[in-house]
């Protein structure tokens, strides 16, 4: 069973594949590339394959072939001697970004090589929504969930929340973030910082700290985190309105211990589902489950699609 769906998905991908040759180039694998593959190799993405559909359903054609095509890059594609795979490229990536890194990083105060594609590139998906969306969402507060150094917190200040709640398990990355918000004139009234991971429970958790933007709580080590829930931190708050998660693999248990932010405020989400099957097959229907009615797309943030892709997630009638 499992077997012939896998052989399904491989003449689908080279359908697609087939109509778009002119994208497709074959290059080396990068550390990102290999650090994806082992979480989604053939044996751990198989026990997943039976709720595939309930990740295609409802989408848009574009989004399914997103999905499929990225599932089939890191698992059912075939591998090359020598580490090579298939990468290809992502045709709605603006490639202005790269002739405006360098200024980006002078604005902001960010090394150049650290202005990143999923950030400055594609927005965090926002770039996408039409303007209702993005007036749907101002002046309520914003979730930067796995903050890293603050750049994603700069990228929203432009989308006019009321105030940034910025979350990460790094003490590293903490004075990275502090101090680019200083560089940046940023008033501590606008942007928080809460130096702790994002679960469906409250607790502690040990973990190694020093993997720059790889830092995951999947990564055992000798440095405490505390964890806590959104719903624990936003209970008495105003209204919610966009949540941005990039957890290196905490994404499901971040969205379940935040059920009831969302059925009660219905933010917009920009969650990415790259890092291990768990987030890629299972974030879509979970929230699916609570009857929220919203609309799901899945994109590419980066100039290819071997790279990351987000779920974007918002209510259905502001289409």
């Amino acid at each position: 069973m499992i077997e012939t769906l896998c052989k399904k998905i491989r003449l689908l991908c080279w359908f697609i594949v087939g109509c778009h040759k002119k994208r497709f180039l074959i290059l080396f694998d990068d550390n990102d590339a290999q650090t994806i593959r082992s979480s989604f190799s053939h044996q751990t993405v198989q026990p997943y394959l039976g709720k595939l559909m309930s990740l295609l359903i409802g989408l848009d054609q574009k989004s399914r072939n997103v999905a499929l095509l990225y599932l089939f890059i890191f698992c059912l594609g075939p591998m090359r001697n020598g580490g090579l795979v298939l990468e290809i490229s992502n045709p709605d990536f603006p490639a202005k970004f790269f002739k405006e890194r360098a200024i980006i990083s002078q604005k902001t105060g960010i090394p150049e090589e650290l202005v990143l594609e999923e950030v400055f590139g594609s927005n965090l998906g926002l770039s996408i929504l039409p303007e209702n969306i993005l007036k749907y969402m101002k002046k309520k507060i914003f979730l930067d969930c796995g903050a890293y150094i603050g750049d994603s917190t700069l990228l929203m200040i432009d989308y006019h929340p009321s105030e940034i709640w910025a979350f990460d398990i790094s003490p590293k990355n903490a004075e990275c973030f502090q101090r680019l918000m200083n560089q940046n004139h940023v008033s501590a009234q606008i942007v928080k910082f809460f130096l702790c991971g994002l679960s469906d429970r409250e607790g502690e958790i040990m973990f190694t700290d020093g993997w720059e933007g790889a830092t995951s709580l999947l990564r055992e080590g000798n440095t405490v985190a505390k964890l806590t829930t959104v719903d624990c931190c936003c209970k008495d708050s105003s209204s919610v309105g966009f949540i941005k998660a990039d957890l290196e693999g905490y994404g499901l248990k971040m969205i379940r211990g935040a059920v009831e932010t969302l059925k009660r405020d219905r933010p917009v989400l920009s969650l990415a589902i790259y890092h291990n099957p768990e987030e890629f097959f299972e974030i879509k229907p979970f929230i699916e489950s609570l009857n929220l009615n919203y609309k799901f797309q899945i994109m590419p943030t980066a100039a290819h699609l071997d790279r990351e892709i987000y779920l974007l997630a918002y209510p259905a009638e502001l289409v």
